[in-house]
């Protein structure tokens, strides 16, 4: 057989190994971004598609490009694909597209310093007299190289699965410092594996030999110092998580006291009423002598005024709203108060519904969270309004809480829920959050529109 069939039955080879590669890794991009990215309705394999598509085409180009500027580019094209097909959390886009290829290729270059001595070894071993020397090699070749293949899926997608496993809160919005944070043992990885590649070849064009092949120990150095920035990658993934968990639980804590905070300042606006329909009832008696006292002297006028200013005593006592609660009736009104004291306009048709399996308490916090964000919206320009309305259909009970708002709201589009503008984000804009969860116990949620100059919030909380 002559060397040009030979030689062609290698480059077949060779194809297929490089093809098997690029579909390989375009496997765990897309495992990848699955797990963290996705979306009702998203088509998260055009991501591995577009990477498979455009390092192919790099690879049978004419110019040959070096490696590590192929995968430069196929990192970018991924990237730029996450940008195109999903929506908001850039952070983690950015994220899972830089760890992604930083392990991918330390994976490769740990699967390297495995094969390289295995192959040279393998080698050696063959008997170079033999007339069938050529099927030896070439068998020897295929055998190595599904080997190699075999080497790097395990180098690469241990560490992608355990990344996906490990890293828990893949939803979170993530400020710039905490991705910076997470990122620069990727870089740092990526960094060094480039480093070693081009002192490699700048040593190879001096001396005319590989750096590696001039001293088994550097396979045993660059395999231990890949590792190193691999497992750098994974604990600094883990060691996150668990300062991601704690300001979590520090968060679930703080909505916990301010829920115990809206409720005791229920209480005590309930307290307080009592005491003063207490101090009516002890005075009750007096007022009535003193009114029967009047009219024995016949003094009508001034009994008049003073039943008259009992009257209005009464109706401090009385509610502007009745919601059918009292509960519900103290934070209505109290929300009702505080709208008049800063000029805002309040409007309320809402009714508790009553013979269902809607706690009191549950629906405070409701009201409360949601009355208070209006409020605090519509003070902030002229013509404030806010109104609150509900009503029951079936098994499904609809709140609907609209306020005027001046300026411009940017949504989470993770959570869909309006960003806070605070300083302190990671403790304010929770009114929402703490309202949706009272809703998901009834297996309801919210949903919420903005029109021009108004914010609607509707609120659907299934009954028994």
């Amino acid at each position: 057989m002559n060397a040009e069939t030979i030689e062609g039955y290698y480059r077949i080879v060779s194809i297929f190994y490089t093809i098997g590669l690029q579909a390989m890794t375009a496997f765990f991009l897309d495992k990848m971004t699955r797990a963290f990215l996705k979306q009702k309705n998203s088509k998260s394999y055009i991501v591995g598609i577009v990477y498979f598509v455009s390092v192919m085409l790099m690879y049978f180009i004419p110019y040959e490009l070096e490696n590590t500027v192929v995968y430069f580019i196929g990192m970018i094209v991924s990237f730029l694909a996450m940008l195109c097909i999903y929506r908001g959390n850039t952070q983690i886009k950015l994220f899972v597209s830089v760890t992604f290829f930083a392990v991918r290729w330390l994976g490769l270059s740990m699967g390297s310093c495995i094969y390289i001595p295995i192959s040279d070894a393998a080698q050696n071993m063959i008997d170079t007299s033999s007339a069938e020397l050529w099927k030896y090699n070439f068998i020897l070749y295929v055998g190595l190289t599904l080997f190699d293949f075999v080497v790097n899926c395990i180098f690469v997608g241990i560490p992608v699965l355990f990344i996906i496993k490990t890293f828990v809160y893949k939803k979170a919005r993530y400020s710039f410092k905490e991705t910076i944070f997470l990122l620069v043992p990727a870089i740092s990885g990526l960094l060094s594996y480039v480093i070693m590649r081009s002192y490699n070849k700048v040593y190879e064009n001096m001396l005319g030999i590989d750096l590696y092949s001039s001293s088994p120990y550097f396979y045993l150095f660059r395999f231990l110092s890949d590792f190193i920035s691999l497992m750098t990658i994974i604990v600094v993934i883990v060691l996150f998580q668990n300062l991601e968990q704690k300001k979590q639980e520090e968060q679930k804590r703080y909505r916990l006291q301010s829920q115990i905070k809206d409720i005791q300042s229920h209480i005590s606006e309930i307290e307080s009423l009592y005491q003063r329909m207490r101090g009516l009832k002890h005075d009750i008696k007096n007022h009535v002598t003193t009114v029967k006292s009047l009219m024995e002297q016949k003094n009508y006028d001034e009994a008049s005024e003073y039943l008259s200013s009992m009257n209005k005593a009464a109706e401090i006592l009385d509610h502007h709203f009745k919601t059918g609660n009292p509960i519900t009736d103290v934070i209505i009104n109290g929300k009702y108060n505080e709208a008049v004291k800063k000029n805002i306009k309040f409007q309320s048709k809402f009714a508790f519904p009553v013979d269902t399996n809607i706690d009191a308490f549950d629906l405070s916090i409701i009201l409360n969270n949601a009355l208070e964000n209006a409020i605090e919206a519509s003070e902030k320009g002229t013509n404030g309004f806010v109104s609150i309305e509900s009503f029951r259909k079936k098994n499904t009970y609809l709140l609907m809480v609209e306020n005027s708002y001046c300026g411009s709201i940017e949504m989470d589009e993770t959570s869909g829920l309006p960003l806070t503008s605070k300083n302190d984000a990671a403790f304010h804009g929770m009114g929402l959050t703490n309202l949706r969860e009272v809703t998901k116990k009834y297996y309801g949620d919210i949903e919420i529109e903005l029109t021009k100059n108004s914010f609607h919030l509707t609120i659907m909380i299934m009954i028994e």
